[in-house]
């Protein structure tokens, strides 16, 4: 088997993030048109518009990203050559060469792979999300003041 990896060129503007454990990351810039989307959405609630930006920028990047890299690692302990990472709107896509041997139960497996890493960072995110409810987020970022049209 070939150990090469074949270089991804995308279609519009985007760039690089580099490569991380050895699997370049591409980043289209049309990925950052629903964030924006969301931020712009709540302008007229600028501290809800803030929330927005960092529940739709990093945490919802490195999520992707670790849901990605759960499928490449899982190819790669299958056989397959981690070729790269795409981010764009709709999520991520992780490319890799041919499972050796490519059998239906190694293809179900890399694909079970990036949602089981769900899994291990559910305990990060319900420590920060406790975290926020101690500091008493909910009227900062409009919850109970009626942004929703369920004012009292």
């Amino acid at each position: 088997t070939s150990t090469s990896t074949t270089a991804v060129t995308l279609a519009g503007p985007s760039f690089s993030l580099g490569s991380w454990f050895g699997v370049p990351i591409q980043v289209h810039s049309s990925y950052f048109f629903l964030v924006i989307l969301a931020v712009l959405t709540m302008m007229p609630h600028f501290i809800f518009a803030a929330y927005q930006l960092l529940l739709y920028g990093p945490i919802l990047f490195l999520t992707i990203i670790v849901h990605e890299f759960g499928h490449l690692f899982a190819a790669k302990r299958l056989g397959g050559t981690p070729v790269c990472i795409i981010m764009w709107p709709l999520g991520g896509l992780a490319l890799c060469g041919r499972l050796d041997p490519a059998t239906p139960k190694s293809m179900a497996l890399v694909a079970a792979a990036g949602p089981a890493t769900h899994i291990l960072q559910m305990p990060f995110w319900v420590i920060c999300a406790f975290v926020i409810s101690l500091a008493g987020t909910n009227d900062r970022f409009g919850f109970s003041s009626g942004i929703y049209g369920n004012e009292n």
